[in-house]
């Protein structure tokens, strides 16, 4: 069994070859910075540190340590570029559609964020050990 530290969000980040600001996300949402930073980068940063380095799966894609965060950085990639090629709601008025933009953004990277939650407590045991070597 491997040790791997516990890190803070950028750490985390830059150790999965992510960009510490999300900078790629920020066009496809379409945010002003303050509002993108308190409800897209702060989430992640959140969710970046309750999985650590947990991989996705035990033996398939993203199976190596960061597995998760990688695994889920581009899901919400792929999904913010895939939703912006779609007016939702579906068959909405162009009021409708205006109006609700941004919450069907967040939505679809609210829905890629949590997917894959729950293969911590199912699948994956991780033991917290302190640096002075107790389990907690």
């Amino acid at each position: 069994m491997s040790q791997l530290p516990i890190l803070q969000a950028k750490e985390l980040l830059l150790k999965c070859g992510i960009d510490q600001s999300l900078n790629e996300w920020r066009p496809l949402t379409g945010l002003d910075n303050k509002v993108f930073d308190a409800l897209f980068l702060e989430p992640v940063y959140r969710f970046a540190e309750a999985v650590q380095l947990a991989p996705a799966s035990e033996s398939h894609h993203h199976s190596g340590p960061g597995g998760l965060l990688k695994h889920t950085h581009d899901m919400i990639t792929l999904a913010l570029k895939k939703r912006r090629g779609y007016q939702l709601p579906l068959g909405g008025s162009i009021t409708d559609i205006n109006d609700q933009r941004h919450l069907w953004t967040y939505g679809v990277f609210t829905a890629c964020l949590l997917h894959d939650i729950g293969k911590l407590s199912s699948r994956i045991l991780l033991i917290v050990t302190h640096e002075d070597g107790l389990e907690k």
